[in-house]
């Protein structure tokens, strides 16, 4: 299904009309909706109304112009809209997309229930890392490269090993989307959004992440009031490779008053 006409984004419900919490899963950078394509299986057959979105410019949705983490949010709260969920809604972001699950709460925090947020950070993944210096680069191949792009099955991957995941995202996906994307993560700032957060969440982390370290999904849990962290034996990838214990960790979750 589509947004609309004109501005074209890829997303799928399931079980719209079941009575249980209504769960969106929003992927990370590069990725796509198949990347929860193991937790969704096992989420729809418990009987769970499920939404999965790619992302525009990921997957098979169209691309855009702008790839600010505003856009991606705002583009979920219209697919709500014209799909008239009512209902509050449990948002499940990995990575980028616990980025955009903030976001997402600090403008329309009136839709959502709980926030569950994977191997994710509040704070940008510029200012103190590499990615820094490659900022004067991204832009002179932002100006002259755009490739096309393909959506891949990330759920394909279980067996893959990480690099090979990460290699392939690089190639299947439009160059000009990806740094635009670095660039907007790297001015991100959510401190004063997960203070002010006074709904349950879940902070899953995995123990082995080079992306997001321990010491991110700590402080997390510090300032936001009520949420719950689980470390977990697993890599950034945790989702892919172990849909079983994500699903049991998101069970034990939105099952608690």
């Amino acid at each position: 299904m589509y947004l609309s006409e004109k501005n074209k984004v890829y997303y799928e419900v399931i079980n719209k009309y079941a009575k249980k919490d209504f769960l969106i899963f929003i992927h990370g950078l590069g990725s796509n909706s198949t990347e929860w394509k193991g937790i969704m299986d096992l989420l729809k057959k418990e009987g769970y109304p499920v939404m999965s979105v790619d992302l525009r410019g990921h997957g098979k949705s169209q691309l855009f112009n702008s790839y600010r983490l505003e856009d991606f949010a705002s583009d979920i709260n219209k697919i709500l809209e014209k799909e008239r969920i009512k209902k509050k809604v449990i948002l499940i972001g990995h990575s980028m997309g616990g980025m955009v699950s903030l976001i997402f709460f600090k403008h329309f925090k009136k839709s959502v229930h709980k926030l569950i947020l994977i191997n994710t950070t509040y704070k940008n993944i510029g200012k103190t890392s590499p990615l820094r210096v490659f900022l004067p680069l991204t832009k002179i191949v932002l100006k002259h490269w755009n490739n096309t792009k393909g959506s891949i099955d990330f759920s394909n991957f279980k067996n893959k090993p990480a690099g090979y995941t990460f290699v392939k995202t690089a190639i299947q996906n439009n160059t000009k989307v990806l740094l635009e994307c670095i660039n907007n993560m790297i001015d991100y700032d959510a401190s004063k959004i997960i203070k002010e957060i006074n709904i349950p969440v879940l902070i899953i982390a995995s123990r082995y992440d080079k992306v997001f370290t321990l010491k991110t999904q700590r402080y997390m849990h510090r300032n936001i009031k009520n949420s719950t962290l689980k470390i977990l034996d697993g890599t950034h990838l945790i989702i892919i490779k172990t849909p079983n214990l994500i699903s049991k960790e998101i069970l034990d979750f939105i099952i608690k008053k």
